[in-house]
């Protein structure tokens, strides 16, 4: 429960075709209880026992003062939108008989409006009551629901893959930087470059594909000597701008012609992006035959 708070200005406003004094608290519309409930001819003293026991009345409830003839007095407050909750736990056989049927009313809209929030997952009133959406209406409004989640739930996915693949790159990265040895005492003529690999491998300069040193030789080379123990780090930058990868030419060897076949590795990459350079290029080509060599349909 709320402590004491200054109540801002007065503001009527109408709830269910009734006009009733606001007060605002912190910003939002509060409504006395008391003057409800001794309306409605309930013991006010029970009412209140009422509220101080539910869990959520009771966070709402606060004391601010209220205008009345006598002067400002303390009064109990609750916003505004926590008044249908405070009427629907009323027992209507209480109340006086001349409001009875429209608290009836009110609870069997709150009974429908649960229903319907529950069964259906939402539930909407409008200015002639609740608002009853046919099978046709449901499936259209759960189709773009539907849509809305699988979206966002895609390009989360997206993005959870992506990160995925750039902290395993990085693992693997600061793993080899672990093996390297000091930047003073790395032997570069002992090493090779990825480009090197390719021509330890005997693949002709014109017989390459972009994409082969980084994506392929240099991933599978960081792999290699992490698990064989060799010693494998990037150039210094004054020495390579680049900062390419520099692996031991023992271990681009023993990859290049062990049971890794790192060669066959490289040349069949470059078998299938050929393929597929080919492919695009044959979609897109067009042949002219001559007038004379043309046979009629």
């Amino acid at each position: 429960m709320s402590g004491s708070t200054h109540g801002g200005a007065v503001r009527v406003v109408e709830f269910r075709g009734v006009k009733i004094d606001t007060v605002d608290v912190e910003g939002q519309p509060h409504v006395a209880l008391r003057p409800i409930v001794e309306g409605m001819g309930l013991d006010w003293s029970a009412q209140w026992r009422r509220v101080e026991r539910d869990a959520v009345l009771s966070e709402g409830v606060a004391m601010t003062a209220m205008p009345s003839r006598g002067g400002a007095q303390q009064a109990a407050v609750i916003p505004l939108k926590m008044l249908n909750g405070f009427l629907f736990g009323i027992d209507a056989g209480r109340v006086r008989p001349e409001i009875r049927e429209t608290v009836i009313a009110y609870q069997r809209e709150c009974y429908d409006a649960l229903a319907a929030y529950w069964s259906d997952g939402f539930a909407a009133r409008g200015a002639h009551g609740t608002i009853e959406f046919d099978e046709r209406s449901k499936a259209i409004l759960g189709g773009i629901l539907k849509g809305v989640v699988v979206k966002q739930t895609e390009d989360l996915r997206a993005g959870m893959e992506l990160m995925m693949e750039e902290a395993t790159a990085l693992r693997r990265d600061l793993e080899v930087m672990k093996l390297a040895k000091p930047v003073a005492a790395f032997d570069l003529a002992g090493t090779v470059t990825a480009r090197d690999i390719m021509d330890l491998a005997g693949i002709p300069k014109d017989g390459r594909v972009r994409g082969t040193t980084g994506g392929v030789i240099t991933r599978a080379m960081k792999d290699f000597c992490l698990q064989g123990g060799y010693a494998a780090a990037r150039t210094p930058e004054s020495i390579d701008a680049d900062r390419r990868w520099r692996f031991p030419r023992e271990a681009a060897l023993s990859w290049l012609n062990g049971p890794t076949l790192g060669s066959e590795i490289i040349r069949n990459h470059i078998q299938r992006q050929r393929a597929k350079a080919g492919r695009s290029r044959g979609q897109a080509s067009l042949t002219l035959i001559p007038r004379s060599e043309a046979r009629p349909a």
